[in-house]
């Protein structure tokens, strides 16, 4: 399994149910094992997301980042990935 992690800036001060179940469709069609948004402040939150592989993982990254921050206008500040060890 592999996992990426992103800082989000949340610039529009909300983050909806609808917007939340939008991105969890979104992931899961893309491949996301799992998907997590971990609310950091009133305005940043760390998104979470275990994939089968990394190949999965960059080409479903290619599609989503993008996306979501044209359509929700939040900004990523910073990135991270790697290889999941444990259970």
């Amino acid at each position: 399994m592999y996992a990426t992690s992103a800082d989000w800036k949340v610039n529009n001060g909300t983050w909806s149910t609808d917007q939340e179940k939008t991105m969890t469709a979104k992931m899961k069609g893309l491949g996301a094992l799992h998907w997590f948004f971990i609310h950091t402040g009133d305005d940043t939150g760390r998104s979470v997301v275990v994939w089968p592989d990394k190949e999965t993982a960059h080409a479903g990254l290619t599609a989503v980042r993008d996306e979501a921050a044209a359509e929700i206008g939040n900004t990523i500040t910073s990135t991270c990935e790697g290889e999941v060890n444990g259970f």
